[in-house]
């Protein structure tokens, strides 16, 4: 028993992130969501849609597809690292090394999806921008 409570922190952090990671799984699909709803926006209303817009708009969806992989991927290798060392730890078995690597992995994935969360918004601004420009000149 003690060597399990020794080993707690090796495989308790892992899990100490997932609420995290799941917040941002919730975030990123709500606003992936959002972008199919813009889409049949753009189907019914034809006359406001240029295809700059409709293209920033694809490809800010696949930013959102590949951080939603990334948290997902993420998420899975934080709960199998604190599976596989809650596990050892109960059968005193020393995989210390192989918890953290996939901690480490997990981590990588979300500084991914961070940085393609970063590069859609960037995007994002640009429809927002090609948006007003339309509509601006509708009203002008």
């Amino acid at each position: 028993m003690d060597s399990v409570m020794e080993n707690i922190g090796t495989w308790a952090t892992p899990l100490l992130l997932l609420p995290g990671v799941a917040l941002l799984i919730l975030s990123t699909s709500m606003r992936y969501g959002q972008i199919h709803a813009e889409f049949h926006e753009m189907d019914h209303d034809k006359a406001g849609i240029s295809p700059q817009s409709l293209k920033k708009l694809v490809t800010r969806a696949r930013f959102f597809r590949n951080a939603l992989v990334s948290l997902y991927v993420s998420f899975g290798l934080f709960s199998l690292a604190s599976l596989i060392g809650g596990l050892a730890s109960a059968w005193m078995v020393q995989i210390e090394t192989f918890v953290m690597v996939l901690s480490c992995l997990g981590i990588l994935g979300l500084i991914f999806a961070a940085g393609t969360l970063v590069r859609e918004a960037s995007l994002s601004l640009d429809v927002i921008r090609d948006h007003a420009d339309i509509l601006l000149k509708k009203w002008s």
